[in-house]
């Protein structure tokens, strides 16, 4: 379809090679249509096939009487409709994909399947003109779609596709050539369409619009620089991990969020290039709702959701922290070589494929009042950040949290992560100032912060560790892990990235040794056609029954672990007549710990060290007894930022039932009782 500017009609190329006009205001087709043959009448005799259908079709820019006709097949037909007759013809060169008028009107320019594009001549009776391939010598990919913009002293084209069909041919690119000037922005999700924004006939911006995103590009600077989008950032640029939400933020926290909004938005020279709009971040909300949503390349960021806008605020990326990041592409880093031609840029925020895993972000903990953020990592990292409006300069404190069981050998596990040493700069925002390492390497599956107390307790799959990070130690470090419920390991699981690296290796390596089988085989079936000889035999795969397979998916339910879901804290009488700050975990096999946390004198808080025990009442099943004595107590939480539920306990005739509720997790107990 064409729908030229101002123009009250919209012209409509079908599948059958013909031409049909809408009058858009009635909406009704025009009698005048320009069937196929009509306009391939100028051809040559030999050429008066079926052309294909209409691909492409373009209204010049300077008489709205003329119309450029593409068809499948690479025909050219330019109509007049005040003559109602092809003006020129043009004989195919290879299979039409778009094309698009110089500004001037002498000329436009074509794109091919063949990845090739070629420059026409309106008024000239030329023959073929010589096509160029920017990607040649190897076959390349068909160009999708090409605009040619500019002066004739300095031409601006740019077309999306047209890549090696054999190296990149995977590849989402849109190519952008100005003098000597060769850009091939690389997408990570599909291309759908882009067009150029102008300025007194000069094209200053690139729109791209892809599957997942839209971006924009300047065009003023050699560079071409990417422009920051104000609305329309996806919420799953990188895949979504963990999420955490905030109510009624402070006023003046949140001023500082939207200054960084506002500082990211106009860091460049250039504006955003579409208009027609204003963005209504919702100031008159009853309330300041925070959004911090956790993704799989390690970033956090921050959306204001005090009504439908969802706007992004800040952006805190814990990628820079660690020293052995991977950074591996699908050849692998011994097939990877430094790539000089095609000239790729990365362009565009949408990644739904994480270089390292273990980067993933699986919790998210933040206090408002303190502005402190915790965040706990797939790869058995927590890092804990301090808001700062100032640019500082210090080294970030590393704690090493050993799990050992005790019970059995520890299964090989992935490589763990090394935070930096030495001072780094950190920019003003979230600056990290302690990251706690678990080794064995393991997921965080549970962190909870006490501002009160200065502590943050973090559970993985293996037990539960408190950190004291005022004094920046670790006072307690307990193994849940028995021989009846088996350690949960990182090392069976690998980004997706490596995972495909890895099964194209073996596509190619068995075509390798199919190939070399197949000429044994066909020498040894002149020998025994009916009998293969024993070294060619070919190996049965051996397949459970179903009965097995049952019974290894009941030894996995059996077998979930005593790793840590639920932590808590609580100034709790449970331990006797006098309150005592606790902890609270409980595991993914129903168990509940408690230990008791033993604190120095407030003038010495920074000095003496802390201390904790396991106490007595960490145990999956009260007795009836024990439980009717504890009835006597009350239970009183500790009211520090956040609301807590009580501790409850329920009796039913027949049948008595125990509830201890800390922090969401239910441990239930049910005890017949004979009445």
């Amino acid at each position: 379809c064409c729908l030229p500017k101002g123009s009250p009609n919209l012209y409509i190329g079908t599948e059958a090679g013909n031409l049909y006009i809408l009058q858009i205001e009635s909406f009704s087709l025009k009698d005048n249509v320009v069937y196929w043959n009509q306009a391939t009448a100028g051809l040559q005799s030999h050429t008066k096939l079926h052309p294909g259908s209409i691909v492409a079709l373009e209204m010049h820019p300077y008489n709205d009487s003329k119309l450029l006709i593409g068809f499948e097949k690479g025909s050219l037909v330019l109509w007049n409709f005040e003559r109602n007759q092809p003006e020129r013809t043009f004989p195919p060169v290879q299979y039409l994909q778009s094309l698009c008028w110089h500004p001037d009107g002498r000329q436009f320019i074509t794109s091919h399947s063949d990845g090739s594009f070629a420059v026409w001549t309106a008024n000239s009776r030329q023959t073929v003109p010589e096509k160029s391939v920017p990607y040649d010598p190897d076959p390349c990919k068909r160009m999708d779609k090409v605009l040619w913009r500019g002066s004739d002293s300095n031409p601006l084209v740019v077309f999306s596709g047209g890549m090696p069909r054999a190296a990149y041919g995977d590849r989402h690119t849109v190519t952008v050539m100005q003098g000597a000037s060769h850009i091939a922005l690389d997408f990570s999700s599909k291309v759908i369409d882009f067009l150029c924004t102008y300025d007194n006939g000069d094209p200053v911006s690139l729109i791209v619009l892809l599957e997942e995103e839209i971006t924009a590009f300047d065009l003023t600077q050699g560079n071409v620089r990417e422009i920051p989008k104000p609305y329309l950032c996806s919420l799953h640029e990188s895949p979504l991990t963990a999420i955490h939400h905030c109510t009624n933020v402070s006023h003046d926290f949140w001023e500082i969020l939207e200054h960084f909004a506002f500082q990211k938005l106009h860091a460049g020279r250039s504006k955003w290039p579409v208009t027609g709009g204003t963005a209504v971040r919702g100031r008159s909300a009853p309330s300041r709702d925070l959004v911090i949503t956790g993704h799989e390349d390690g970033s956090v960021r921050f959306w204001d959701v005090s009504s439908c806008f969802l706007g992004p605020l800040y952006r805190l990326s814990l990628a820079a922290l660690f020293d052995n990041v991977d950074d591996i592409d699908l050849e692998g880093p011994e097939e990877k070589a430094e790539i000089d031609w095609p000239p790729f840029v990365r362009a565009g925020s949408f990644d739904q494929f994480s270089t390292d895993q273990r980067l993933a972000i699986v919790d998210i903990n933040f206090c408002p009042l303190s502005r402190i953020l915790t965040i706990g990592g797939y790869g058995g990292y927590v890092v804990m950040a301090t808001f700062n409006n100032q640019i500082q300069q210090h080294p970030i404190t590393v704690i090493d949290v050993a799990f050992s069981p005790g019970t059995r050998s520890i299964r090989r596990t992935a490589d763990a992560l090394s935070c930096k040493s030495g001072i780094l700069t950190m920019k003003p925002g979230f600056q990290p100032e302690l990251c706690v390492l678990c080794r064995p390497t393991m997921t965080v599956t549970k962190t909870e912060v006490c501002s009160d107390w200065g502590l943050v307790a973090i559970g993985t799959n293996r037990g539960v560790a408190l950190i004291d990070y005022i004094q920046k130690q670790a006072i307690l470090v307990k193994c849940t892990v028995t021989e009846d419920a088996p350690e949960r390991s990182l090392w069976r699981f690998q980004s997706l990235r490596k995972s495909m690296r890895n099964s194209f290796r073996r596509l190619r390596s068995q075509v390798r040794r199919g190939r070399s089988h197949d000429s044994s085989v066909e020498k040894a079936s002149g020998d025994s056609e009916e009998t293969p000889p024993r070294g060619q035999r070919q190996r049965r795969r051996r397949v459970p029954s179903a009965a097995v397979r049952d019974q290894d998916n009941d030894d996995k339910e059996k077998n979930r672990g005593n790793g840590v879901r639920s932590l808590h804290f609580a100034d709790t009488f449970a331990y006797g007549p006098e309150s005592f700050p606790s902890l609270w975990t409980g595991t993914m096999s129903g168990n509940m710990l408690s230990f008791h946390i033993h604190f120095p004198s407030m003038q010495q808080r920074r000095s003496e060290l802390l201390w904790a025990e396991q106490t007595g009442l960490s145990a999956c099943v009260w007795d009836v007894q024990t439980m009717m004595t504890k009835m006597s107590y009350c239970v009183h939480w500790s009211n520090s930022t956040h609301s807590i539920a009580p501790l409850l306990v329920l009796i039913k005739v027949n049948m008595v039932k125990f509830s201890a509720v800390v922090n969401g997790f239910t441990l239930g107990v049910q005890a017949l009782v004979r009445l």
